[in-house]
């Protein structure tokens, strides 16, 4: 259990401090070659981080119900970012499409797994 949870917290901090990193709006923070290599750096602690994530497996039906809050709730956290993100833009009449599109996708990703889920068990 603790070796799971590492495995989990480690790559998790490491995502979030990299996402962070690149919250410079005055480009003070990195220069343009260290963004790109932070960039890659980020691709490939997302690869990993998601690797874990897939091959995660509950081992008892307590686990299980932890996996489902924990997904539940990143996914209203991350649906919310992006409508306030949205409302945000829509204001300054500058919406970015690729916010459209992330919110679509993840709403459609759930419903369709909902739907094959309903329907395999």
């Amino acid at each position: 259990m603790k070796k799971t949870i590492t495995q989990e917290i480690i790559p998790s901090l490491i995502l979030i401090i990299l996402v962070l990193s690149f919250v410079d709006p005055l480009h003070l923070w990195m220069p343009s070659h260290v963004e790109m290599f932070s960039l890659f750096i980020l691709v490939i602690v997302y690869i990993i981080y998601a690797v874990f994530m897939w091959r995660e497996s509950a081992k008892d039906e307590r686990e299980n119900l932890h996996r489902l809050m924990a997904s539940r709730n990143a996914w209203l956290a991350g649906n919310t970012v992006l409508v306030i993100a949205i409302v945000i833009q829509s204001i300054d009449y500058t919406i970015d499409p690729w916010l459209l599109f992330a919110l679509a996708s993840s709403v459609l990703a759930k419903s369709i797994t909902r739907i094959y889920g309903s329907i395999k068990n």
